[in-house]
């Protein structure tokens, strides 16, 4: 409203100078003081769609694509290829950022991942992320500053529970594992790990 009745005041100004036009800014500011302005309670009419100047629009992008198909192709295409990079460049830096950030700072600076470099029958090296088996208590023991190890392995087994049978995600780990990671856990215990024959359950396989 103040918007409105300065603009007013401005084009008052041009037109009949500015001694008359102050004189009508008071009027109408005088003029808007009434009841439903103050207590808020005019009813504003909702907005009506004009279908025929909607449907003219239509009509004027239809014409505009029809005669430019190819510039119209390649700027989407180029659009879509380029939100689809900037996607996925968001994705991984977020999950690499992101990952295992539940574990303790302490832990996270001090853990290292081996992997392993298996010559190949034509003689390349080829780098792969596991690491065999009896490496990590012999690199332990050769090997200054390992404080602790652990090993874990992944594989699809066969549970079976009376006549209920199904496959099941199994992952075996050294005892220390849960001193290295802090995984947490909705119930049980981390020194319960230290029994061989001890398993814990995710949360979908428990449910």
């Amino acid at each position: 409203m103040q918007g409105d009745l300065y603009e007013s005041f401005m084009q008052n100004v041009r037109e009949i100078g500015e001694g008359q036009a102050r004189l009508r800014y008071i009027l109408d500011v005088l003029r808007f003081f009434n009841y439903s302005t103050i207590k808020g309670n005019r009813k504003w009419e909702p907005i009506k769609l004009y279908f025929p100047m909607l449907k003219h629009y239509f009509k004027v992008t239809f014409r505009l694509f029809a005669q430019n198909k190819i510039y119209i192709l390649i700027n989407t295409l180029g659009l879509g290829i380029a939100l689809s990079c900037c996607i996925t460049a968001y994705m991984i830096f977020a999950y690499n950022l992101e990952f295992d950030q539940f574990h303790s700072e302490e832990n996270i600076s001090r853990i290292f991942k081996i992997h392993s470099l298996i010559q190949t029958k034509t003689g390349n090296l080829e780098e792969h992320i596991a690491a065999p088996i009896p490496l990590a208590p012999e690199a332990s023991l050769n090997v200054a500053g390992i404080d602790r190890y652990t090993r874990f392995i992944r594989e699809n087994g066969f549970i079976q529970n009376g006549e209920t049978g199904f496959r099941e995600n199994i992952g075996f780990a050294d005892s220390t594992f849960l001193d290295m990671f802090d995984f947490p856990l909705t119930h049980g215990a981390y020194r319960h790990f230290k029994d061989k024959s001890s398993i814990f359950l995710s949360l979908a396989v428990f449910s």
